[in-house]
């Protein structure tokens, strides 16, 4: 899983959120990977509709499309995503 890209310092990242329960569970993931309030977390997940992109933009200053271009163009790995955008 970790080579993947599915794990992000030990948490399983690749959550769907297609009910209530897995909802609530990616919203803390967020919150615990980016240091934000669960309140935060969850409208940034809301806006972008996975764990990783909304990990990537609070994590960035990355917005919209740039974000999910980032994550595609390292094969839907976070932390090399995180990688390439702190080193421009």
């Amino acid at each position: 899983m970790i080579k993947l890209g599915k794990v992000y310092e030990n948490l399983m990242i690749d959550v769907k959120p297609s009910n209530s329960k897995l909802e609530a569970r990616a919203v803390t993931i967020i919150a615990e990977i980016t240091g934000e309030e669960p309140d935060v977390a969850a409208a940034v997940l809301k806006q972008y509709g996975s764990v990783k992109a909304a990990a990537l933009a609070l994590l960035t200053e990355l917005e919209g499309d740039a974000v999910h271009e980032l994550l595609a163009a390292h094969g839907g790995r976070l932390k090399a995503a995180l990688r390439s955008a702190t080193a421009s």
